[in-house]
């Protein structure tokens, strides 16, 4: 018995989840995740693979890195109309 005791006790010194809900503001009580900051219900065991070896990737057109290129891009044409349209100076 006094080895689960000292289990019992283990498991509820155990971290547990910061996350909270929008709706009561109660915080979560479970265990945290092993290094993580909340449980596994809110994303503690997240961390699928990026690009291609996900098993959900298609073709990269909506990720991070092409949308701010795309912003990029037009950022810099914008810049150049800008230029176009206005009055020259020199």
């Amino acid at each position: 018995m006094d080895q689960l005791t000292a289990r019992i006790a283990k498991v509820h010194a155990a971290p547990r989840c910061t996350a909270t809900s929008k709706r009561t503001g109660v915080g979560c009580k479970a265990p945290a995740e092993r290094g993580k900051r909340v449980c596994r219900f809110h994303g503690g065991r997240g961390g699928a693979p990026r690009g291609p070896a996900h098993g959900m990737y298609k073709h990269g057109r909506f990720t991070r890195e092409a949308v701010t290129a795309r912003r990029a891009v037009k950022a810099l044409l914008l810049t150049v109309a800008a230029f176009k349209d206005s009055p020259r100076t020199y």
